[in-house]
């Protein structure tokens, strides 16, 4: 889709349920992407080796520098490497309501180094990063 591209940003509107496999693989100018509630799947690597990419953040939300925003409707995450090699990103938020942190969630990302989980989260799947919790 967007793999190896120049784009710069994104913005994947609330009637997106899934991001296919390596969407955005290796697209090292993508520095934001915004994405909705109703994002229910990640395909693989769908930012793996995305080194510029700085911000995710959920529509309507404001957004942090080095920060990935995760929507409470995810429910899906096919891969380990998702957020592999993105360097830009230092912390990870689930949002308020999420009750399960789904299986392989940043597993390989290595720069991730704080995670803000809410009071709702009551499980974490398998192959989900033990985080340290902010």
């Amino acid at each position: 889709m967007f793999a190896k591209s120049n784009i710069v940003s994104v913005k994947i509107p609330s009637s997106v349920e899934e991001i296919g496999n390596a969407a955005f693989m290796s697209a090292t100018s993508l520095t934001t992407v915004e994405w909705n509630e109703g994002l229910k799947k990640l395909g693989g690597n769908v930012f793996w080796g995305c080194t510029g990419l700085s911000s995710i953040n959920i529509g309507g939300e404001e957004a942090e520098e080095k920060t990935a925003k995760i929507p409470k409707s995810l429910e899906e995450v096919t891969s380990l490497s998702n957020f592999a090699k993105c360097t830009g990103l230092e912390k990870m938020v689930f949002a308020e309501g999420m009750e399960t942190i789904p299986a392989n969630m940043a597993k390989e990302a290595e720069s991730i180094k704080n995670v803000k989980i809410p009071d709702s989260v009551k499980q974490s799947q398998q192959y989900s990063r033990r985080f340290p919790v902010m």
